[in-house]
């Protein structure tokens, strides 16, 4: 009878296990879905920004000073929250490098944008310049965000430094 109670007790052990086991997959991948949803959203607001600074940058010309201050403030503004979302994230195991870079990424195009809008001021060539560098740093941080975030969903290793 003792030896009954037991397997019996060894038997509900290992069902709890498995469906303790089944229950924390399962809330891992709804994080990770909703991490990956979060994500999505900021990088779909990111570009609908970008594409309205696109439309305000060629508007520039036929806004009056004040009104074109006001939407370039307003775009930098909205850039600086749009960064900022990303430190609110949660990112699952792994991810944490590529939501670094993507902030990073979007930190850059925002100095891009500021330094753009600099330009179209009047500020003189070397904003032009430095916006283009920023720009394109963005686009490199951008690059290496995306390879990090597949690399860590298929759940590969980062590689090692030489």
């Amino acid at each position: 009878m003792r030896r009954s109670v037991l397997v019996l007790a060894a038997a509900a052990a290992l069902a709890a296990a498995a469906a303790w086991q089944a229950y924390s997959a399962e809330q891992t991948r709804q994080a990770g879905l909703q991490f990956g949803m979060e994500l999505s959203g900021i990088q779909d607001d990111l570009k609908s920004m970008q594409d309205g600074f696109v439309a305000l940058s060629s508007d520039w010309q036929s806004m009056d000073a004040g009104e074109a201050r006001r939407a370039g403030s307003e775009h930098l503004s909205g850039m600086e929250s749009l960064a900022e979302r990303y430190s609110q994230l949660r990112p699952p195991p792994g991810f944490g490098p590529s939501v670094d870079l993507f902030r990073m990424s979007a930190q850059a195009q925002l100095e891009s944008d500021r330094e753009y809008l600099l330009w179209l001021e009047g500020g003189g060539e070397a904003h032009r310049v430095r916006s283009d560098a920023l720009l394109q740093d963005a686009f490199e941080l951008e690059s290496a965000a995306l390879g990090k975030f597949e690399r860590a969903k298929k759940g590969m290793p980062e590689p090692s430094a030489p």
